[in-house]
């Protein structure tokens, strides 16, 4: 018998061991997965007006949900402290698909998950996707300055992925080629910018901003000060101006860009951008 309790004590011992060595929170019934400033939930989901109803607690029985914390904690050991977001709210869906995805819900500034894991989510999806979480920050009020800076943010979080990473090639399609590749950027028209930017139309800033993070990386390959500038610009808690426009907001942004990477800020804009809106 006392060889028995022994077994028994051993076991409760190893097992609370493990999980705090992985960072997990011990419970009475098993263990949860927040910890290490990740907050995991199980089981949300988005109604029709695109707003996030949280799920339970997600625990260690959540295969999914472990996948997930393994994925996103990979991806935040390659990221230097100060670009590291405090706090991440990882949501895993309730809606399963075979497609894997993860994206950031910017009314919540929660991460979210879909998909039963058949393949391994590419790293620099979850770097470019945490991005977002540590560039959140204020935005402009009018439609016009808002999906610009939308777009500037998308170009900022490739930029983030490829500098991190270490390779201007982002994400793989399942014959293993690059989703974007930042050293062969599609070009800008004036009608892709006429299409962004009207009123009423649905307004997909990716394409916009895979061009600036081309011109970003061409003028500054893999420059930890540049990417340390963008995200202290838009992470900005200072509040834009009310009045609308491009010329408006892209004057802002250069404002709030620490001097030593502004003028580089500056000439990948006027390339991005049509003539006379960026001073």
């Amino acid at each position: 018998m006392r060889a028995l309790f022994a077994a028994v004590a051993f076991s409760a011992a190893a097992t609370l061991i493990w999980r705090v060595q992985v960072g997990l929170s011990p419970a009475i019934d098993g263990c949860t997965l927040d910890g290490d400033g990740i907050r995991v939930r199980a089981s949300s989901h988005l109604d029709s007006k695109g707003r996030l109803h949280e799920g339970r607690a997600a625990t260690c029985s959540d295969e999914r949900a472990r996948s997930t914390v393994a994925a996103a904690k990979s991806a935040l050991s390659v990221m230097p402290s100060g670009l590291r977001p405090e706090a991440i709210a990882l949501h895993v869906m309730s809606r399963a698909t075979d497609v894997v995805g993860v994206e950031f819900h910017a009314p919540s500034g929660a991460l979210l998950v879909e998909g039963v894991e058949r393949r391994t989510l590419d790293g620099s999806v979850w770097l470019h996707e945490i991005a977002h979480v540590r560039l959140k920050g204020q935005r402009p009020s009018g439609i016009i300055g808002r999906r610009l800076v939308v777009a500037v943010e998308e170009a900022v979080a490739d930029y983030f992925a490829a500098v991190i990473g270490g390779t201007p090639r982002l994400g793989r399609d399942e014959q293993g080629q690059p989703l974007r590749d930042l050293s062969a950027p599609p070009p800008s028209s004036a009608a892709a910018w006429a299409r962004y930017l009207m009123p009423g139309l649905v307004a997909d800033p990716h394409e916009l901003g895979w061009r600036l993070a081309g011109e970003l990386w061409s003028l500054a390959p893999a420059d930890r000060s540049l990417l340390e500038d963008l995200v202290a610009m838009l992470s900005s808690r200072r509040p834009f101006s009310d009045e609308d426009g491009a010329a408006v907001v892209a004057k802002e942004l250069l404002q709030r860009c620490p001097p030593r990477s502004r003028e580089r800020l500056r000439a990948a804009l006027r390339r991005w951008t049509w003539d006379g809106l960026v001073p």
